[in-house]
């Protein structure tokens, strides 16, 4: 039986790493036909990038936008976790509901709404919001939102609340309790909930393709225009460089919260230990 469920584990994994693997595999193919084994390794459609200037900036464009929605998307999801968590909020559930409801609405949906929103703006004498980046960053900040707070909800959730009692009954205010004590027992939860809001809105296709316009492009709207077009490597070679930066991101996250949640028992063991020592 145990031999039958790892023999599954293994296929799924395979089905799941196929289409990142044929897709590697593809990019380093020495010619512009696919081929199964590969008759040689080659780097010349990376070289090639630089000859595609709309592949290089949807790409810029996407780790400004990724960047800018995981930076503001902390800005507004950890205030919202410390609310729900540790605050008194009067009608908690439904705040809750209210950030979460993005994760729920499909896509395209979202993404047809805001453009809906931003043209009956612009008619109605407002400015012109539509091809620009204020609709498109609002979109991801949006989508990302939830991510963040429901990371550091978590989190708060599993640290221990005596800490804060303690640093305040030894004197600390409520600034210096924040920012010594919750935050850094929240880190866990605020790496991975930055590292996945800028993975979600690195990788947004829906919205973005509502959204952006000849001016502001992202990159996975470029490379859908690209594959719609014509077939070339020079695609599968950008959308290597993605795979492993989002893999490694995803790798560096998931060590730095795991380190971080073992070393938060062991202190509070430790402090315990300490405690009742004579």
């Amino acid at each position: 039986m145990v031999a039958a469920l790892r023999v599954l584990a293994a296929l799924a994994y395979l089905v799941l790493l196929a289409a990142p693997l044929a897709v590697i595999l593809y990019a380093f193919s020495p010619t512009a036909a696919f081929e199964i084994p590969p008759s040689g390794l080659s780097l010349r459609w990376f070289a090639a990038l630089t000859d595609q200037p709309r592949l290089i900036s949807g790409l810029v464009t996407s780790l400004w936008l990724g960047f800018g929605a995981a930076a503001a998307a902390l800005a507004c999801g950890i205030p919202a976790a410390l609310a729900l968590s540790r605050g008194s909020l009067p009608g908690r559930n439904i705040v809750l509901a209210v950030l979460l409801s993005p994760l729920s609405l499909p896509g395209l949906v979202l993404g047809l709404g805001i453009l809906t929103t931003a043209s009956a703006f612009a008619a109605a004498g407002g400015p012109a919001l539509v091809g620009t980046f204020l609709p498109l960053g609002a979109a991801h900040l949006l989508i990302t939102i939830p991510w963040v707070t429901r990371s550091v909800a978590a989190s708060l959730e599993s640290a221990a609340p005596e800490l804060e009692e303690q640093a305040r009954s030894l004197g600390a205010g409520p600034l210096t309790t924040l920012f010594l004590v919750t935050l850094p027992t929240a880190r866990p939860g605020i790496v991975a909930g930055a590292v996945s809001a800028f993975v979600i809105s690195f990788g947004n296709f829906a919205l973005s393709l509502f959204l952006a316009s000849g001016r502001t492009v992202t990159l996975p709207v470029a490379i859908f225009e690209a594959v719609d077009r014509y077939q070339d490597p020079t695609v599968a070679a950008i959308s290597t460089v993605t795979i492993l930066v989002t893999a490694a991101a995803a790798v560096v996250a998931d060590r730095f919260a795991g380190v971080m949640q073992l070393r938060g028992p062991a202190r509070r063991r430790e402090r315990g230990r300490a405690g009742s020592a004579p």
